[in-house]
């Protein structure tokens, strides 16, 4: 019989592998809430009405779910030993998708879609500063590429900085991608170091900053700037809109196993109800009953000039009355009632909605001015 090499798999194979084992799991628990809303129906029925079926159907449920569920893992494991290559811009940022709605499903199977943490750009040399740009949920590192960027960039350059770009699996819990952050920055030796984040990039970037704190490394000594562009430190309203749809289902028993499908989101995704950096707030905020902020607040460390940018799509600068970014609100990206943050530097802008902040030309004219101000 003739050996299957792993290594003739193309990027395009690797990535129909990684939907493929996606959908089947997928499918898989589709078929076993479905199962679970038959016997609540059969429950509930009085007796006699549907005897002997209920139990021939409990049994056909199960095995249509383990025969979703074994070829995804089957697919997990062959896909594991294909040696990851380079994919088009198109298919990553599909995948790069993908790994924000079901991130940590992915990580768990070791499908191949999932993204490991990696920097992109110029490589960091010890003893020279770096200026790391994290992006947010759903995306990758090209999404940063974009004129304005691209002149900043240079413009740092020039200053004697490396420029690096961070990709990672953004479904995994913020906590975890912040650890994972903390230890890859320990590594690089740089000799001084600024965080920029998108969005949960900044949460993720806080994060990282004070795990690493906690942890006893030494690059937190080397930070000087982090800045958080439309991070939402407050949450983000569209998931706890999303939660409180997930609750409505449990009225009744018929609907309530309905939630398991809703909460297959990622749980980095969970994570922005409330804005959780910790564990600790992961836990305390992990019912999906919970419509209380939890956390545990994070001060801002001393030494680490901070700033918050915001943006709203309300163009008039007089108007009181704010829109949001479409995913998060000015209020929560600025987080002016954050515990301990009166030094923390706040810029808004008006007129710009959640992806342009990435690209416009007043984010990085703001960030410019204010590392030369804080030094």
């Amino acid at each position: 019989m003739r050996t299957l090499n792993a290594t003739s798999f193309s990027p395009d194979a690797r990535f129909l592998l990684g939907i493929s084992q996606l959908s089947l799991s997928l499918a898989g628990e589709i078929s076993d809430t479905v199962g679970t809303v038959h016997r609540e129906v059969h429950s509930s029925t009085p007796l006699g009405l549907l005897p002997p079926q209920t139990n021939i159907a409990r049994h056909v449920y199960a095995l249509l779910k383990h025969s979703f569920l074994l070829p995804a893992r089957m697919i997990g494991m062959a896909g594991h030993r294909i040696p990851p290559r380079e994919v088009d811009a198109m298919t990553l940022s599909v995948q790069a998708a993908i790994n924000g709605v079901f991130g940590d499903l992915l990580a768990r199977q070791n499908n191949p879609l999932a993204l490991g943490m990696s920097l992109h750009g110029d490589a960091p040399v010890t003893g020279q500063p770096l200026v790391l740009f994290v992006h947010g949920l759903c995306l990758h590192e090209q999404y940063w590429h974009s004129p304005a960027h691209l002149a900043f960039s240079d413009d740092l350059r020039k200053d004697g900085f490396r420029v690096s770009r961070l990709r990672y699996n953004s479904g995994l819990p913020i906590a975890d991608n912040a650890r994972l952050l903390a230890d890859l920055l320990e590594t690089t030796g740089a000799s001084r170091i600024v965080l920029i984040g998108h969005s949960m990039g900044g949460l993720i970037s806080r994060s990282a900053l004070h795990q690493a704190s906690d942890a006893g490394h030494r690059w937190p000594g080397q930070t000087t700037h982090l800045a958080a562009i439309g991070s939402p430190h407050h949450g983000a309203e569209a998931e706890r809109l999303g939660n409180y749809a997930n609750r409505l289902l449990n009225v009744t028993r018929w609907s309530a196993p309905l939630t398991r499908l809703g909460n297959l989101r990622s749980a980095a995704i969970h994570d922005l109800r409330f804005g959780n950096l910790l564990h600790s707030d992961r836990e305390r905020a992990a019912d999906i009953f919970h419509t209380h902020d939890p956390r545990e607040p994070i001060p801002i460390p001393e030494g680490v000039a901070h700033c918050f940018i915001a943006g709203t799509r309300t163009v008039e600068k007089t108007a009181t009355k704010l829109r949001s970014d479409l995913l998060v609100t000015p209020a929560s990206a600025l987080a002016e009632d954050y515990p301990g943050s009166h030094t923390v530097t706040r810029e808004l802008l008006h007129g710009v909605d959640h992806m342009q902040l990435l690209r416009d030309e007043g984010v990085y004219g703001r960030l410019g001015r204010w590392m030369k101000l804080t030094g």
